[in-house]
């Protein structure tokens, strides 16, 4: 009963073909059989002239678009869903005091997704992430809860979110498993301010994790965040955030043998 329904599916899912060449020699025939002489001398002519032109007209366009669209890329592969590997993905926050002295604090992950075409990445490619502004660590305890209290005010704002809104290869086309770099954009979400930003990761396949690696700057002002101030140092406004975040692969990992570039 499975199987049946299954191929029934299938058989819904399947577009008609473009022109049914049992019809066609079926019209042929009875044209060629037909006891009017205007059928045979004038009009099977044209008719088979039109239909030489019809045929490889209507072939390409099915071939070109077999299928619905807006579901499969161009070479028909469904896009997958990788979700993030929190304890293998975490942030930095690199925030200068004075040109010597600078101030780190590390955030992790909470969820997130990556959804992409392995066979092709660049402009394929959507997903988001959260993370915790309660997670803050730093070197001294005191100076990250007055961080979290303060500035980022955990309380009221306790995640920050990322949704990635395009990435693009420097090649036209960039398989998931090579090693490069690429150029990506989205819209980050601090402090209750949307903004959107673009940066440049490296991303390449480790073991059984893809990971994207790279580093941005933002101005905390643009957040409406006030500029932390420590005694009698100040922070300076931008600030650089780098980042690892881990993506599982281990599925496809499973399912398809890939040649990982490095």
């Amino acid at each position: 009963m499975l199987r049946k329904l299954t191929n029934m599916d299938k058989k819904k899912r399947t577009p008609p073909l473009p022109f049914n060449t049992g019809q066609f020699s079926r019209i042929v025939h009875k044209i060629v059989e037909s006891d009017h002489w205007f059928l045979r001398r004038y009009f099977l002519p044209f008719f088979l002239s039109a239909a030489f032109v019809f045929i490889p007209v209507s072939s390409l366009t099915y071939a070109t678009n077999p299928g619905e669209s807006g579901s499969r890329d161009s070479m028909g592969k469904a896009p997958v869903v990788l979700n993030i590997v929190p304890e293998k993905s975490g942030f930095e926050c690199v925030a200068c005091v004075v040109w010597f002295v600078c101030l780190t604090v590390r955030m992790s992950v909470t969820e997130g997704e990556f959804q992409t075409i392995p066979t092709n990445v660049s402009g394929n490619s959507k997903g988001f992430m959260t993370i915790c502004t309660d997670s803050l660590e730093t070197i001294n305890g005191q100076v990250a809860e007055k961080i979290k209290r303060t500035y980022l005010e955990t309380e009221k704002y306790p995640e920050i979110g990322f949704s990635l809104n395009d990435l693009r290869g420097e090649q036209d086309s960039v398989l998931l498993t090579q090693r490069n770099r690429f150029k990506a954009s989205g819209t980050l979400k601090l402090h209750g301010v949307e903004k959107e930003i673009v940066f440049y990761p490296e991303i390449f396949l480790d073991g059984d994790v893809i990971e994207f690696k790279g580093e941005t700057v933002v101005r905390l002002t643009e957040f409406n965040i006030k500029i932390p101030r420590f005694m009698v140092l100040k922070v300076k406004d931008e600030i650089s955030i780098r980042f690892n975040v881990a993506w599982d692969y281990s599925p496809l990992i499973r399912n398809v043998s890939v040649e990982v570039v490095q």
